[in-house]
């Protein structure tokens, strides 16, 4: 049914140039033809070959949700190899939460007919099957709805569902094995179950524990594009679990794994090696140009203004300041030749590296700052960085002017944010990030503007946002959690401005036990307020969002919970735990409610 021989892929950081390329095979039905790599390219796969036989149960493991991605996408027909040759009949379906060519404006009912229409092979029941998906999604009475007005969770949770309730002669399930919540999460883990039971199947993983319950006829492990093991399913988890656990140790790189894999697969330890494996072309470190930029300027001798940082508190912490902390170790930047501008206090994470901080708060009131941001937002059409706007050259030309600087250099957020998005994307692996990413962890900040502490307690802080909304279930989630917290520990709850009246409500149950920090709002000691509170705790309790990322930096045990899944955003769970792997076991834990129960968290606090 889906024989693949000698398969290679070659893609590009360049998004234009690869969708050139597609166009190229698409309209002209020739191969494109590639010689040596040039330096916006890699072979993320290498001589990949595999075969899927008639109701065969296939699982294909991989530490690069890239090259599974592409592995999918590759067997479904929806790209095409650089080299090597593929044999596909029959309808191949490929299993993921992807956003399917929706537009703002389509109605609910016409983007399940849209994906209907693209994957069914029976038209002549697809009124009545698509009729029931909207039943079993609960969306019969709002199917006239449009997407503008839905959550990303909605469209994913639709998509999915289609997708598994629609027939298809082998089904390809890419890292995601079910969605939705309550109900439907019910629902699609039987269409799953069933499917996996009585169909062809091929699932991709990189986490072999979220694995439906399935005998595996064969499985196969593929590590930096190629082929590393291929036989008995059991054998291909614990192998790949080692070698995963191997590459996880600081030190341990892709050069550092053994010649012979099969090792491995034996069950036998894990040795670190000096021989290599052949390596395969990767993209450099750093991009051409972006490297050229950066080099000039540490060669300028100059001072160099990195920032301003103005958008989400999340972005600074998991990806700007280990960005700049990279930068500044790559190229050997001294730190007095630094300057910090970020907001709210942020001065002691950029410490170690950087020896100046200025805060934009130094130039403008609160209330001036908020309608600059607000104009910011409005003009370039949403928070993040993108672009360089004439609100940050102001603030950069105001940083220039308090330290007399006739010249200097200056690293704006939007390089960071343009390198990246390729990554957020699931364009490019995210290794490729990974590697301009530094850990380091704050120092304790020192401020006599924090409240007064008890001696031991444990840092609460719940924001209500899309992976943790505020409704009645969160909420009495958040009471339960204190209230048996608060039996054993004091708690101080950092965000209680933002809820004054519902942390009142919880003070009057819980008395002496809680303390409520009620002015830790946008002001100029906000972060540093925070840091000093997150610091000094036993352990951080919190929506895995914003200013809960400071915890682990601060070597305080963590326990992040979410209510949905990180949807859109893998990448950021994965980078979390990328950048805190060297931290001890158990010091970073996320858990979603539906998981956690009090009991539970408790052993963790008490650990």
């Amino acid at each position: 049914m889906l024989k693949l021989k000698n398969i290679s892929k070659v893609i590009s950081n360049n998004i234009d140039k690869s969708r050139l390329r597609a166009i190229i095979h698409m309209f002209l039905k020739v191969p494109v033809r590639f010689g040596a790599l040039k330096k916006d390219q890699y072979c993320i796969l290498k001589d990949v070959s595999l075969s899927v036989d008639y109701n065969d149960k296939v699982l294909i493991l991989s530490i690069s949700p890239k090259e599974l991605s592409v592995l999918s996408r590759l067997m479904c027909r929806l790209t095409y190899p650089t080299a090597g040759k593929m044999n596909i009949t029959g309808s191949t379906r490929r299993i993921a939460v992807d956003k399917l060519g929706n537009t703002p404006l389509m109605t609910i009912k016409e983007y399940v007919w849209m994906i209907g229409t693209i994957f069914t092979n029976d038209y002549s029941r697809l009124n009545q099957q698509l009729s029931a998906v909207l039943e079993d999604c609960g969306f019969k009475d709002q199917e006239q709805v449009k997407l503008s007005n839905c959550e990303n969770a909605i469209i994913r949770d639709l998509t999915f569902y289609t997708c598994v309730s629609l027939d298809a002669d082998v089904f390809i399930f890419d890292n995601m094995f079910t969605t939705g919540t309550g109900a439907l999460r019910e629902k699609s883990d039987a269409k799953v179950q069933e499917i996996f039971r009585t169909k062809t199947t091929v699932a991709l993983t990189c986490s072999p524990e979220t694995l439906p319950p399935c005998a595996f006829s064969k499985a196969i492990v593929i590590h930096d594009g190629k082929i590393c093991y291929e036989g008995d399913a059991q054998t291909a988890i614990r192998g790949f679990n080692l070698l995963r656990e191997f590459l996880s140790v600081e030190g341990n790189d892709n050069n550092g794994v053994p010649v012979s894999f099969q090792s491995l697969f034996d069950g036998n330890p894990v040795q670190h090696s000096t021989n290599t494996i052949e390596p395969i072309e990767h993209v450099a470190p750093m991009p051409p140009k972006a490297h050229e930029l950066l080099q000039k300027i540490a060669d300028s001798g100059q001072p160099i203004i990195v920032g301003p940082f103005l958008s989400e508190v999340s972005f600074e912490l998991l990806y700007w300041i280990p960005f700049l902390r990279a930068i500044q170790k790559r190229y050997r930047i001294a730190p007095n030749r630094l300057v910090a501008v970020s907001r709210f206090g942020a001065d002691g994470w950029y410490k170690d590296f950087c020896s100046e901080y200025v805060d934009v708060l130094d130039f403008y009131s609160s209330q001036e700052f908020k309608e600059k941001q607000e104009k910011r937002i409005e003009t370039v059409g949403g928070i993040k960085q993108f672009t360089i706007t004439d609100f940050e050259y102001e603030i950069i030309r105001n940083t220039a002017q308090k330290y007399d600087l006739d010249a200097y250099q200056y690293i704006s957020p939007a390089l960071m944010y343009n390198l990246f998005r390729p990554s957020w994307k699931n364009i490019v692996p995210l290794d490729t990030m990974f590697q301009l990413l530094e850990y380091g962890s704050f120092p304790q900040p020192r401020t006599n503007k924090a409240p007064f502490l008890p001696d031991e307690y444990i840092a609460f802080r719940f924001d209500f946002n899309p992976f943790f909304p505020d409704t009645e279930e969160t909420r009495n989630f958040i009471k339960n959690i204190l209230s048996a917290v608060a039996e054993w520990c004091t708690v101080v709850v950092l965000n209680a401005h933002d809820s004054p009246e519902f942390y009142a409500e919880i003070k009057r149950e819980l008395k002496e036990k809680l303390f409520l920090c009620q002015n830790l709002g946008d002001n100029r000691e906000s972060y540093t307020i925070q840091t000093h509170i997150i610091s000094h705790a036993k352990t951080f309790i919190g929506s895995w969002i914003s200013e809960s990322f400071i915890a682990p930096f601060c070597h305080t045990k963590t326990i992040g919970l979410l209510d949905k899944t990180i949807g859109n955003y893998p990448s950021h769970l994965e980078t979390s735990r990328y950048l805190f792997k060297s931290l001890p076991e158990n010091s970073f834990v996320l858990l979603k409610i539906s998981d956690a129960v009090p009991e539970q968290i408790m052993r963790i606090c008490k650990k």
